[in-house]
């Protein structure tokens, strides 16, 4: 008594199909109920219950990028402010944008690779383990994790670089008149 039984329906007429089922059923077992599903309809609902997984993390993604994006925006303009002083005597001795801009995105740039360097492996071993639930999946290639590592590198890249960008083109007598 495996507790049910799997029928495979052929023809057009399935609700008077079921009826006979139902009849025969009720004859063979009469001290067991009949309920009936079909396969699809249980098939339909872990796809259900996949897609709204789906936009969940999607969700979540678009809102952890954001944050992210903020910090390091938030960090930068800190980290600028912070050294504002020391910029404009440096511009005033003579430095360079390049040279400031390279003075201000070094520390920045190299906690992104860091963190990348952290996050990849957890996001492969996280990615495999979830496409593993799947009947029919894929092995996934370490090379994929490439594309959101140099995302994340040319944001930095771009927020630091704008953000220092506009300090290092301020007039350096701005910066020093505070004292």
């Amino acid at each position: 008594d495996p507790g049910f039984i799997l029928l495979r329906l052929q023809g057009e007429d399935i609700t008077g199909t079921m009826a006979r089922l139902r009849k025969t059923w009720e004859s063979v077992v009469p001290e067991a109920q009949f309920q009936s599903r079909f396969v699809e309809d249980s098939v339909e609902r872990q796809y259900r219950e996949d897609r709204r997984r789906h936009r969940v993390i999607t969700s979540a993604t678009i809102m952890a990028v954001l944050l992210a994006m903020l910090g390091l925006t938030g960090m930068t303009v800190m980290q600028v402010g912070r050294r504002g002083k020391e910029i404009g005597i440096r511009k005033v001795l003579g430095a360079t944008v390049t040279q400031i801009l390279e003075l201000l995105s070094r520390e920045t740039l190299l906690l992104v690779p860091l963190a990348n360097l952290i996050a990849a492996p957890v996001a492969y071993l996280l990615i495999r383990r979830q496409l593993q639930s799947f009947a029919y999946h894929f092995d996934i290639n370490a090379w994929l994790l490439l594309i959101p590592v140099a995302a994340s590198l040319l944001t930095a890249l771009a927020i630091v670089v704008i953000m220092s960008y506009r300090m290092a083109t301020t007039n350096p007598t701005e910066m020093l008149r505070d004292e």
